[in-house]
């Protein structure tokens, strides 16, 4: 585990969190800088469960794949999109030793059967499911 002290040397820039405790405390430990009309954030230590779902309700970032694709806890989801077709490879990863369901919504191809799948999609223990889609 590692955390770095945020030196703050822009005047925009926004101190979002600081350390409690210990050598750390008072120290920034996520920090905002506006840049065009986005913003960049800095996160100063090794994240956590906890500390990123914080983050991810913090910046209220809906899941990119909500409307058609519900993934319980113990699945990982990566995406990956070619930027000359659109098509979108979406990785499932099952890292529990247990059999784990997502439900698709919408169709898509298994790339690696060739297979269109949707409704119930079942993993294995420590399976790994790669979907091809297309970005509408």
């Amino acid at each position: 585990a590692f955390n770095d002290i945020l030196q703050i040397e822009e005047p925009g820039v926004e101190v979002l969190a600081e350390y409690a405790g210990g050598y750390y405390a008072g120290a920034p430990a996520l920090v905002r800088n506006r840049a065009g009309a986005g913003s960049v954030y800095y996160y100063g230590a090794v994240f956590t469960v906890e500390a990123a779902n914080k983050l991810i309700a913090l910046l209220d970032l809906p899941s990119p794949l909500s409307d058609w694709l519900d993934l319980p806890q113990e699945v990982e989801l990566c995406i990956r999109q070619k930027a000359d077709s659109g098509e979108q490879l979406i990785f499932l990863i099952n890292y529990s030793d247990t059999v784990q369901t997502a439900a698709l919504r919408k169709a898509a191809t298994d790339a690696l059967s060739g297979q269109m799948v949707q409704g119930p999609l079942v993993l294995q223990p420590f399976d790994v499911r790669v979907l091809s889609t297309f970005n509408s």
